[in-house]
């Protein structure tokens, strides 16, 4: 061994020997500290994941989505078929209730219903209502004043928006909710903005128009898509996408999300065969935005694209195996947890300077 290296060992010994030979508290707390912080952080960090269910022709599927990796998993112990006990046929639009419960539009069924499923399992629960050939279906104000928010859901065939309560003594009530306007009678998706106004899709009229989110009356037609589908806010509200539901190899359309202006008529390049739906889901390329889950759904379409939510790249099918993905739905947290254990080491180190700065005002 080399002087020099000799003396870095015998230096380094030498300060933790003094540290210990004059018994610093101080020092013992550094050390232990350190050691703890130490381990924890290098210890592996669990995996975390969200929920992710996609209605398609042959039922609902769930799927473990790993923010850590950027993969699905199909869950196993999820089973959400056609028929059975809740006649499901033809699902479309998802919503998870403030019951916690799976909310699935059967718009092929007779008579067209609600239904909802236990989201673990998939078990059938009840159906909710009768609709005539709803389509999509999401939740929003408490318009019956039993303190839990109302569900709304589109009729297909006869261009409006109705609202149900799902809880107390008007539940399974189905009560029109929006009026005037001009859809087209192909009436498709629905969102509440961020100026909780209710946005609806009329593929027939190639039009999104606004709706009051109180009473339900008609405001304006916020945009133009043709044979519109999808409804989509960025999270900041910025953005507004569409899609048009009946060609292929089409682009997304991105709005401005306050005046319904076109910034970009080929958001994510000819890709999307026949968009129902869309949904902002995990940032998949890790750019730091939320990316744009789309299900191909035309005749022989199997599979969920991703385009970047911030550039509109066109990044990847994550899912391959479904036949015609109608809407999809995320469940849970979509952008991960900063790993736990740093964390700790970092409030380790936290305290390690409380621990300095207490020892100096003494």
């Amino acid at each position: 061994m080399s002087r020099s290296n000799g003396q870095a060992v015998s230096t380094t010994k030498g300060i933790a020997g003094q540290l210990f030979k004059h018994r610093s508290r101080y020092a013992k707390e550094i050390i232990a500290t350190l050691a703890v912080s130490w381990f924890i952080c290098c210890q592996p960090v669990a995996a975390a994941t969200v929920d992710m269910y996609v209605s398609h022709t042959n039922g609902v599927s769930k799927y473990f989505y790993d923010l850590n990796t950027d993969t699905v998993t199909l869950d196993g112990g999820f089973s959400l078929g056609l028929g059975g006990a809740s006649g499901l046929q033809g699902p479309q639009g998802l919503a998870v209730g403030p019951d916690n419960l799976l909310y699935v539009v059967s718009q092929d069924s007779s008579p067209e219903k609600i239904v909802r499923f236990d989201r673990t399992t998939g078990a059938y629960v009840s159906t909710v209502a009768n609709v005539p050939v709803p389509n999509d279906l999401v939740f929003g104000p408490d318009q019956s004043g039993d303190g839990v928010p109302d569900l709304y859901v589109t009729e297909f065939s006869n261009a409006r928006a109705v609202r149900i309560p799902t809880q107390g003594p008007g539940a399974g009530g189905v009560n029109v909710f929006t009026t005037g306007g001009s859809l087209g009678g192909s009436t498709m998706a629905l969102t509440f903005g961020p100026d909780g106004n209710l946005y609806i899709s009329g593929r027939g009229a190639n039009v999104i128009q606004r709706f009051d989110g109180t009473t339900g009356a008609f405001i304006d037609t916020f945009a133009t898509q043709a044979s519109a589908s999808p409804v989509l806010f960025s999270p900041d509200g910025t953005r507004f996408y569409s899609g048009n539901a009946l060609a292929n190899s089409q682009p997304l359309s991105q709005f401005d999300g306050s005046t319904g202006g076109l910034l970009d008529g080929n958001f994510g390049g000819n890709v999307i065969d026949s968009a129902q739906q869309a949904a902002f889901g995990p940032d998949y390329n890790n750019n730091g935005s939320l990316d744009i889950y789309v299900g191909n759904g035309s005749l022989g379409s199997t599979n969920v694209r991703v385009i970047d939510g911030l550039t509109g790249e066109d990044l990847i099918n994550i899912i391959n195996d479904l036949g015609r993905p109608r809407d999809i739905l995320f469940v849970g947290n979509i952008v991960p947890e900063p790993a736990s254990g740093l964390l700790f080491a970092m409030g380790g180190l936290g305290t390690l300077v409380g621990i300095r700065r207490g020892r100096m005002r003494r």
